[in-house]
């Protein structure tokens, strides 16, 4: 589909995916809400509290942040979702076929599908959607530049034909909220009341939003899956990790993030489970200025970054929610073969370092460094400095000597990305639904500065055509095979690397309610339907 306008996704910083809070307010004003879960009665209301971080916004297709995911999850919905071992899964869409070689993908939607305000969902909504709100989503955006068509032959399908296939289609899918068509329609889509009052098909229906407060929603009568149990749901907002720990704990709230100073505490309290489930990995990626004079040989390079001790990195910095990468692939993505494991590729061993670093003529000063290299991150999140502190360690066995730069988010993106005034970098990154999307934005060429993709300076007109080529088929065998050639070129040139694969913990009250904890694995929140209050 050509569009001749240009859309630019807002983006919110990402802070925690899930923060819970210590104390609820009455949105109302007329006394205090039930405690979560309440019982009592025959006509007490299951009322179910959750924390969140900051939201300024109810759209997710306006500004993207986790907290907005989280919290507009109950109420939108897209058309597919996926789990944390990255299976696609039907949603509002019950069935989709992928045909002439991913140019036509055919969306059958499900029946009886109705928007909280009674109007009937159909095919034209999501046509509406597809052509009008989802370039406004980062990852939309490039989605609809590939659709050639997308028409709606009847009320429950939906065509759209690509001149080439984009092989994440489905993935991107997952992110799409639907939103109505007969509230947006011939408005100003930033400034439309629903994005601060939602109208959606999720379970949830809108009730209120008490800015920096609180945002509240009942169930939804007419829910298409099926009758929810929770009859109100109510995210608080808290931006303290700790503090929403101890809500936690003390029953306040029943789910939330924990950060790892309170997993003891957390674990010490019976009524509460742990859990990763329902999240995709993240990475802290390393990241090389090639312009910098020790590191333009690419075999120094992956010396360098074979003086991580990338298993410490995974022991001492981040114990227990992450592991030592293989490759440039998590674990979960199973269906990707790398061909390469960076544990023997890449070990950590100070004595063969040495030795080669000997080889190459870089001697050692007075102070026994062989050179320099300043490491910027962002100093903002304790786990980046603990990996910092790691690497700093690991790198002076080898007589490079580290100098740790901390900063704050917007002078580390502006030096890092913009200026490129930097030596080496580590970054706390998602992984995105795709590896099109999350991991080849490391590897991949760029006309000019983008934030939060490749600031090495390199374009490797091999990998960059690998990486366009696993872009451009549908066919999962097809990609498969590329992303190993891009795996294999990229630890040649070696402009990145992963240190760590993570999945931090969130923590469910596990005695007053069943089905949470995503043990369907399904990410972007809880198929409320399945959860249920313990008589």
């Amino acid at each position: 589909m050509h569009t001749t306008r240009a859309f630019r996704a807002l983006t919110v910083a990402a802070g925690a995916a899930v923060l819970a809070a210590c104390t609820l307010g009455d949105p109302d004003g007329e006394g205090a809400a039930p405690a979560a879960g309440a019982a009592g009665g025959e006509s007490a209301e299951h009322t179910f509290v959750a924390g969140t971080g900051t939201v300024p916004h109810l759209n997710p297709q306006i500004i993207v942040s986790p907290s907005i995911d989280m919290v507009t999850g109950g109420m939108y919905e897209a058309l597919v979702r996926l789990t944390d071992t990255y299976e696609v899964v039907p949603w509002l869409a019950r069935d989709w076929e992928i045909a002439d070689g991913g140019r036509r993908v055919t969306l059958t939607l499900e029946e009886g599908v109705t928007w909280h305000d009674g109007e009937p969902f159909t095919a034209d909504d999501v046509v509406f959607n597809l052509e009008e709100l989802v370039p406004y989503q980062a990852y939309g955006a490039g989605l609809v530049e590939s659709i050639d068509t997308v028409e709606a032959p009847d009320d429950h399908t939906v065509v759209m034909t690509f001149a080439e296939p984009y092989g994440p289609v489905m993935e991107v899918l997952s992110l799409q909220r639907m939103l109505p068509k007969h509230l947006y329609e011939g408005t100003d889509y930033l400034d439309n009341p629903a994005n601060m009052a939602p109208v959606g098909t999720g379970p949830f229906e809108f009730e209120n939003f008490a800015e920096g407060q609180e945002i509240s929603m009942r169930a939804y009568e007419d829910y298409w899956k099926g009758e929810v149990e929770v009859d109100r749901l109510i995210y608080v907002i808290q931006n303290d990790t700790n503090a929403g720990a101890l809500s936690l704990i003390a029953g306040d709230t029943m789910v939330g993030g924990v950060g790892q100073g309170m997993l003891e505490q957390v674990r010490a309290a019976e009524h509460l489970e742990l859990t990763q489930r329902g999240q995709l990995p993240r990475q802290f990626i390393f990241t090389m200025n090639a312009d910098v004079p020790e590191l333009q040989d690419p075999e120094v390079r992956r010396l360098v970054y074979q003086s991580v001790n990338r298993s410490q990195v995974a022991e001492v910095a981040l114990p227990e929610i992450s592991y030592e990468p293989t490759s440039m692939y998590p674990d979960e993505l199973g269906w990707i073969d790398p061909g390469i494991d960076y544990r023997e590729e890449f070990p950590y061993d100070p004595d063969a370092i040495n030795a080669r670093l000997d080889e190459l003529g870089y001697g050692r000063d007075e102070n026994g460094n062989r050179f320099s290299l300043r490491l910027h991150l962002m100093s903002m999140t304790a786990e980046a400095r603990a990996v910092g502190a790691v690497i700093e360690s690991s790198m002076a066995e080898v007589g490079i000597a580290v100098e740790l730069v901390g900063e704050e988010t917007n002078v580390f993106m502006e030096n890092v990305y913009q200026r490129r005034d930097f030596d080496t970098a580590i970054v706390e990154a998602t992984l995105g639904v795709d590896p099109s999307l999350g991991i080849t934005r490391w590897y991949h060429c760029l006309s000019e500065p983008v934030d939060a993709e490749n600031p090495s300076g390199i374009c490797d007109e091999q990998l960059q055509e690998a990486v366009d080529a696993a872009l451009q088929t549908t066919d999962q065998a097809e990609r498969a095979e590329h992303f190993r050639t891009v795996q294999e070129r990229a630890a040649e040139v070696m402009m990145a690397g992963p240190l760590v694969f993570h999945t931090p913990f969130s923590a469910y009250n596990s005695a007053e309610w069943e089905g949470l904890g995503s043990p369907d694995g399904l990410t972007g929140g809880a198929d409320w339907t399945a959860v249920s209050p313990r008589e």
